[in-house]
């Protein structure tokens, strides 16, 4: 082997050491801030197949109406669920809006549960799912609208769902 070809071999044995490394979780946290420093091209990759801590709750959206001079009625579910089809195993475009209603909803229940802060009407996510939850609900005239995230255990457990963020209600129509 000459010069270039040992040279080349040196490199790729230090990508796929550095690879191994950041994917490890003893290693992870000391070797990835200093890859980000140095890694502008994104060349070591960090895969996240299994999670440390797995999901056990599924996130669900829930809204609720209430015309001029009555009370709120009942929450019903926005479904994210579309028809599932043969291919969906290979294809599904309908996961991202599944995964970008979960990504919204846990943005808001981390970031201010009891929406207390005035910004928190403001912003993206907040302002996504309440479009998102006007689109879902019958047009009334004069309604008012309100949206609640709740998370449910996974199967096999016998918990009630627990509420982690309810929207102010605003006058839609």
């Amino acid at each position: 082997m000459g010069v270039y070809e040992c040279t080349l071999a040196a490199l790729f044995a230090a990508w796929l050491l550095l690879c191994v490394l950041a994917q490890l979780r003893v290693a992870a946290p000391r070797v990835a801030p200093r890859l980000g420093r140095w890694d502008a091209s994104l060349l070591v990759p960090r895969y996240n197949y299994f999670a440390p801590v797995p999901g056990v709750h599924d996130y669900h959206l829930l809204f609720r109406t209430r015309t001029r001079g009555r009370e709120f009625g009942a929450w019903q579910e926005v479904s994210t669920e579309g028809r599932r089809r043969w291919w969906n195993f290979a294809w599904n475009p309908d996961r991202r809006c599944r995964k970008r209603l979960l990504d919204l909803a846990k943005e808001l229940a981390h970031r201010d549960p009891a929406c207390a802060d005035p910004a928190t009407v403001l912003s993206v996510p907040y302002l996504m799912l309440l479009r998102h939850v006007c689109a879902q609900a019958e047009p009334a005239e004069r309604a008012d609208i309100q949206f609640l995230i709740v998370t449910i255990s996974g199967a096999g457990r016998d918990e009630l769902p627990q509420p982690l963020f309810l929207s102010r209600p605003h006058e839609v129509g």
